[in-house]
């Protein structure tokens, strides 16, 4: 991570998958890079189990990033479904629902984007186009 310029990118995509839960999501240098390259107007989007990489990033306020953003992310009712609901580390919706400033959440594998300014989520695979599709308006 080391190596890594926050600045020589536009933005940031957090991909879904259950691995994030166990090292993005508390992983502070990461989370630092990101931190910095939101604060210099870049542009971070998430979805699935991706938006679980948010929960750390802190900007130079001391301010969690999520404290003032809506989003959403994979329900507890999609890791019952799914069959994960013992697998997983933690649940992502009850983790953003107590660090976001809004947590949304639809049916079961339906489809919800949230974008609140430079922060766009997806809940599930079901929202990865749509991710795509604002991230894209986002950097036009």
């Amino acid at each position: 991570m080391s190596q890594v310029n926050g600045e020589d990118y536009d933005a940031i995509f957090y991909p879904g998958g259950f691995g994030l839960l166990s090292d993005l999501a508390t992983d502070e240098s990461f989370a630092a890079i990101a931190a910095a390259h939101y604060e210099n107007g870049g542009i971070i989007a998430a979805v699935c189990h991706g938006p679980g990489a948010l929960l750390p990033i802190t900007l130079s306020s001391g301010e969690k990033l999520l404290a003032s953003k809506s989003v959403t992310g994979f329900t507890r009712e999609e890791e019952i479904d799914f069959g994960t609901i013992d697998a997983v580390p933690f649940l992502l919706e009850e983790s953003l629902a107590r660090t976001a400033s809004r947590y949304n959440k639809v049916q079961p594998w339906q489809e919800l984007v949230i974008v609140d300014e430079r922060v766009i989520t997806g809940q599930n695979p079901t929202s990865a186009h749509g991710v795509g599709k604002a991230l894209v308006e986002s950097l036009s």
